[in-house]
């Protein structure tokens, strides 16, 4: 299948999702954007495709749930029934209700989900768990799921709100619980520099 355009749109702080999007999106094709759902000053309103640009929409399962600053940024999108394939990076425990929830708030937005893929990403902060991940072999089996959905679909999907995928998860979505805040360095190291600061979504 040919796109007009390729685009990722993710949430990855530590830039572990985004490895993993952009394996998954390289395999059809030159990515045209990436659109950083971190971002503070981005006019979403402006991020619009149409119902021949492929969008691989890629966030980390926080807590078993869609982050909820790239869950607000998603939904202030204009898309036109654009296919989307759907990520969720998890740090080797449970992504519980994050797919379905990432299905729900795409559609709800103008997204027409096609695809769904899960990865084992480092997690972004107990890096002891999935330590280094994706790795090599993470990244050609994200080829391998890329060329499946391709196989899939002889030509661009005709895309259709009412065709929800299977994912698993459940409504109402678990409850949030956020984890423990932790100091962004170390006291002993930190330049007072301000990029943390500066850069948070959430400041």
């Amino acid at each position: 299948m040919k796109y007009q355009s390729v685009n990722t749109i993710v949430f990855s702080p530590t830039g572990k999702t985004q490895i993993a999007a952009k394996a998954l999106a390289e395999s059809f094709g030159t990515v045209r954007q990436t659109v950083d759902l971190s971002q503070k000053n981005t006019i979403w309103q402006s991020c619009s495709f149409g119902a021949d640009d492929l969008c691989i929409i890629a966030v980390p399962s926080f807590g078993g749930r869609v982050p909820h600053i790239a869950k607000e940024h998603l939904l202030q999108m204009t898309p036109q029934n654009s296919p989307a394939i759907l990520l969720v990076s998890y740090g080797a425990r449970a992504y519980d209700d994050t797919l379905l929830e990432l299905q729900d708030t795409a559609v709800q937005c103008g997204f027409c989900p096609i695809a769904a893929v899960t990865a084992v990403t480092e997690h972004s902060i107990c890096r002891e768990f999935a330590a280094g991940r994706p790795h090599a072999a993470d990244i050609q089996q994200l080829h391998f799921f890329a060329d499946r959905i391709r196989e899939c679909f002889t030509d661009i999907p005709l895309c259709s709100k009412e065709v929800i995928l299977p994912l698993p998860g459940n409504t109402p979505y678990r409850e949030y619980h956020p984890a423990p805040r932790f100091s962004p360095a170390d006291p002993q190291t930190c330049v007072h520099c301000g990029l943390c600061v500066k850069n948070c979504p959430l400041d």
